[in-house]
């Protein structure tokens, strides 16, 4: 008879037949062993053997996984069961272990192309815009001269106490840019043909229809002022103006348009300020004229009345009040007559307040949709939307998806 116990096979005593032995029922009786006591005795003396060796092969996975800590110990004794499941009985990580963090990077690489490739087919649906730019440098004098800024570059600011008006072109121009006289001349400009579209006036170009004139404009204002963008760059004093529509030839067109109007708009107001000017100091000058007649009148009275003025002290006050008057006045009269003739200068003077520094040209590639900018960003959100998504689910459904 066979039993197995701890691994090793024991073989029971045979009873021994009494054919071999003259007194076989004796021996018989003899030989008989119980088999109970010797299986007992068998596992007994295998425990301490079997406690050896399971201790020297732990031994062994121990050492062999600090010599290679990228293998581990998998290969060289039994792992518990529990630690099939859950890595916890030998420290090492188990095939579960991994295969959440395994479903995390497949759902964030499967969310991330989806939002890409989706966003890259939106973006080549979606209108193309273009943008063209033109940059233009101010001049040192304001926009618009006033009697202030004209009195202000000459001596009678002195005498009339005349300041500047102190504007700053880089602040002023953007303000003049997005206002309206300027908006609704560059709407009336009309657009050169182009193989796709015959000449037309800017107001039709970007899409404004209707009958009601008042209210076509009225559009056409608040749509052009979202079209431009006007950027001053406060170091160098270059202004940066652009203009975005769906065609490369009209953003050119708007963009250079606009330079153009801004220019007749400053030399309009320029000559409407310098006409006031010119009329006021005009006027300051007939009257500073007769003003001069009279008090030179009134010394050549005095001197005719008083040829012998002698010592008399209120005849020499009264003749020196009288010279100092008439020469005040000659010297008023002398700075308004220059004035006066500066400010017809100026009101016939057309030279741009401005220089284009760098004129528009119709773009060849689009300035948006970017198709690398929204695939990119698209993939970016929907992966951080995979990972907080798998952040919420239960631990169990995170287990047992991956």
């Amino acid at each position: 008879m066979v039993r197995r116990s701890g691994g090793r096979i024991h073989r029971q005593s045979r009873q021994v037949a009494g054919e071999g032995h003259p007194a076989g029922g004796s021996r018989r009786g003899a030989a008989e062993v119980p088999s109970g006591s010797l299986a007992a005795g068998g596992r007994a003396a295998h425990r301490p053997r079997q406690a050896a060796r399971g201790e020297a092969r732990h031994a062994q996975g121990r050492r062999h996984h600090h010599e290679h800590p990228d293998r581990g110990g998998d290969h060289d004794f039994p792992r518990p069961r529990s630690d099939q499941v859950t890595g916890a009985a030998t420290g090492h990580q188990g095939s579960a272990f991994t295969q959440p963090r395994w479903g995390l990077i497949r759902r964030v690489a499967l969310f991330a192309l989806i939002a890409g490739l989706s966003a890259t087919v939106i973006s080549q649906i979606l209108p193309r815009v273009y943008r063209a730019a033109v940059k233009i440098l101010p001049s040192d004098t304001p926009v618009g001269l006033g009697l202030g800024d004209l009195l202000a570059t000459s001596d009678l600011s002195a005498l009339l106490g005349a300041r500047g008006s102190g504007q700053n072109p880089a602040l002023t121009y953007p303000e003049i840019i997005m206002s309206r006289p300027v908006l609704e001349r560059t709407l009336d400009l009309m657009a050169p043909a182009s193989p796709k579209h015959a000449s037309r006036s800017v107001l039709a170009a970007i899409g404004i229809k209707g009958k009601m004139p008042a209210d076509r404009y009225d559009r056409g204002v608040r749509k052009l002022r979202k079209l431009i963008t006007v950027r001053p760059n406060p170091r160098s004093g270059i202004i940066d103006i652009s203009v975005d529509t769906n065609d490369p030839e009209l953003s050119a067109f708007v963009a250079n348009g606009l330079v153009d109007n801004l220019n007749q708009f400053n030399l309009d107001v320029r000559e409407s300020r310098s006409r006031a000017v010119r009329t006021f100091v005009e006027g300051r000058l007939h009257e500073t004229a007769q003003t001069l007649a009279a008090s030179e009148e009134a010394l050549t009275q005095f001197r005719r009345s008083n040829m012998r003025v002698g010592n008399a002290p209120q005849l020499i006050l009264e003749q020196e009040r009288l010279q100092r008057e008439v020469e005040a006045q000659s010297e008023l009269y002398r700075l308004l007559q220059k004035q006066f003739e500066q400010a017809r200068i100026e009101e016939q003077r057309d030279t741009p307040s401005f220089t284009v520094i760098e004129a528009a040209v119709p773009p060849m590639r689009r300035y948006k949709p970017s198709t690398i900018l929204n695939a990119a960003g698209a993939a970016a959100a929907a992966a951080f939307l995979a990972v907080v998504m798998s952040l919420i689910e239960p631990k169990g459904t995170r287990l047992s998806s991956g």
